[in-house]
């Protein structure tokens, strides 16, 4: 969602989107069961050099993190994920172009079985052509999937939310939207 910074951008000391900024702040302040629910580190996974990293390009989501109560790291290896540090509660995988290993599948899927996050970030097909052998194999493993409209890439447009804990405070309609 929203590929300069996650659609966190500010104009001056607000974010243009404040859904957008409402959204991660939801994701960061989820309780969950398990061993994650006291966690205070989101790690991003950047295995290739084209996309920006956390601390430059999207550095508005670090500022987000940060003011959250949350540190940020930012790793290049998937071996980094092997197990998940024991005080991670939310992983973004930016964009991976490396195919996940049976025991990094393995370590997401019980970091997410301890009450950790993961978002996948992905891109739209012409721009990112690991969908079929990254995004869909690692989907499938953890037993979930996406579907892909051709270039489904939407500048400007209004994301309609429903009602779910990653929703709260973000309204379908109006200034406080979530736009992608």
């Amino acid at each position: 969602w929203g590929d300069s910074n996650y659609g966190l951008g500010r104009s001056g000391i607000t974010h243009v989107y404040p859904g957008n900024a409402k959204f991660v702040k939801n994701l960061l302040n989820f309780t969950p069961t398990g061993t994650r629910a006291a966690a205070k580190k989101v790690v991003s996974l950047l295995d290739r050099p084209i996309y920006p990293s956390i601390s430059t390009a999207w550095s508005e989501l670090a500022t987000v993190v940060r003011g959250e109560g949350h540190s940020m790291v930012e790793v290049s290896a998937h071996s980094a994920l092997v197990p998940v540090p024991s005080d991670v509660k939310l992983i973004f995988l930016v964009a991976p172009g490396i195919t996940f290993s049976t025991a990094e599948i393995n370590a997401l899927k019980t970091f997410s079985s301890e009450g950790g996050r993961i978002v996948f970030v992905g891109e739209n097909g012409s721009t990112y052509s690991y969908q079929s052998s990254v995004e869909n194999p690692f989907l499938a493993a953890m037993g979930s999937a996406v579907r892909t409209n051709a270039m489904c890439d939407a500048p400007g447009v209004i994301v309609a939310t429903a009602a779910h804990a990653l929703t709260a405070g973000i309204d379908a309609s109006g200034p406080t939207v979530f736009y992608m």
